[in-house]
């Protein structure tokens, strides 16, 4: 009987639904094994479904479940850890930046592990993960469009926000990959390590005069202390 009712709950799934779910079983299978250890077959099992109907869903099998995961997962992270928080003084605000960023990343370990660990050698879905790493850039650049930098160099304001936002994200990318064979460090700690490295060369940058009113009074207070 309630084999039965299994049957018929998966036979009311809309093709959407069912999609999801097989996203959902990979995700949990490729975050636990690794993209190379696991099978069509594995992925098929794990979404309690035949082979044939994971081809319906996801023709290019494999390679197109990992590809709309990394991209998925990616949009997810970017929208959670770079966005505009409201916070008193820019460092504050990259502080709440940072802390968003690995408090994801360790909630989610399929996304932590398929985006800053397991980088495909597959030509298709290299290409996947640079159009993910892109994004990403250009989001931090707009937080960076935010203010005023000054830097040694005359280049154009975008340029230098897009110079800035990549050597930043390539910086976090670092260290969450460091951080997935060294998951007991705290991440309070990883926080505070990447607050010494990136404001102390932030706020040696940041045009004061650029910020809104509460944030440059907040940041002058705190440099005449």
């Amino acid at each position: 009987m309630a084999s039965t009712a299994a049957q018929s709950t998966r036979r009311r799934l809309t093709a959407e639904q069912r999609r999801a779910r097989v996203l959902e079983a990979a995700m949990e299978l490729l975050a636990e094994r690794g993209y190379d250890a696991v099978t069509i077959r594995d992925l098929a099992g794990a979404a309690a479904i035949s082979t044939p109907v994971l081809y319906d869903h996801f023709p290019g099998g494999k390679r197109e479940l990992q590809a709309e995961l990394v991209r998925q997962q990616a949009a997810a992270l970017t929208s959670h850890a770079v966005r505009e928080f409201e916070a008193e003084t820019p460092e504050d605000f990259l502080r709440q930046t940072l802390d968003a960023f690995f408090a994801f990343i360790e909630a989610n370990p399929y996304a932590w592990r398929m985006l800053f660990r397991d980088l495909p050698a597959d030509p298709e879905l290299a290409q996947v993960h640079h159009a993910a790493q892109r994004r990403a850039t250009q989001a931090i650049a707009r937080l960076f469009a935010l203010s005023r930098w000054h830097l040694s160099v005359a280049v154009s304001e975008r340029r230098g926000q897009e110079l800035l936002a990549e050597m930043t994200k390539s910086a976090l990318n670092g260290l969450a990959s460091w951080w997935w064979d060294h998951s007991g460090f705290p991440r309070e700690h990883l926080v505070g390590i990447a607050m010494d490295l990136l404001w102390t060369g932030a706020e040696r940058l940041l045009v004061v005069d650029a910020l809104p009113e509460q944030a440059h009074d907040a940041t002058i207070g705190r440099t005449k202390r």
